[in-house]
């Protein structure tokens, strides 16, 4: 019997952009597999650069055999009913670029002061999705773990560290963690 065709994700797992992919493919139990590739020097591989001439990652290769870019577009078709598109332009638009221009300059009090603005999209819910873990936190996830480990949560900063403690136990981000990580740039 011909084995059923599953989801693909190419990725390189120091990446917090294809952590959120990874943690949403957990998420969403459906059978998959991780194909990591090297994304240093100009040897990519052709097979992945007819995917995504950017060379960038992650890529979703879908059971119909088509290639999906970008995480956020990975993180929406795991999960279509759990988006929130004003969530995702806020991370995109305001939180992330501000917080590595802060992080670059070493601007504690920026840092601190983006990770409070963060926080008051949890209020009064208990998940940035809501009252259920979804695709905000997914999107969210990997970034807040480059800031904890490498800053630390504000002590100001209660029920981001409260989600936080939540968050980082479930299974599906614990897969994901590596020893080695990068940035968001």
């Amino acid at each position: 019997m011909p084995k059923p065709p599953q989801l693909t994700l190419v990725t390189n797992t120091m990446c917090p952009y294809a952590q959120k992919a990874w943690i949403s493919l957990l998420e969403s139990n459906k059978p998959f597999e991780l194909k990591e590739i090297d994304l240093y020097g100009s040897a990519k591989p052709k097979w992945f650069l007819d995917m995504n001439p950017a060379g960038l990652v992650p890529v979703l290769i879908k059971e119909d055999g088509k290639a999906l870019n970008e995480s956020d577009k990975i993180v929406t078709f795991l999960n279509p009913s759990g988006d929130d598109k004003d969530f995702a332009s806020y991370l995109n638009t305001d939180f992330l670029p501000s917080t590595k221009t802060a992080i670059l300059s070493s601007s504690l009090p920026t840092i601190a002061a983006n990770l409070m603005s963060l926080q008051s999209r949890l209020s009064p819910n208990a998940y940035f999705s809501g009252e259920d873990f979804g695709n905000s936190d997914v999107r969210v996830l990997p970034f807040l773990q480059r800031i904890d480990e490498e800053f630390g949560i504000p002590e100001e900063c209660g029920e981001l560290r409260e989600w936080w403690g939540r968050t980082k136990e479930r299974e599906s981000f614990k897969q994901t963690v590596v020893n080695s990580w990068w940035w968001w740039w």
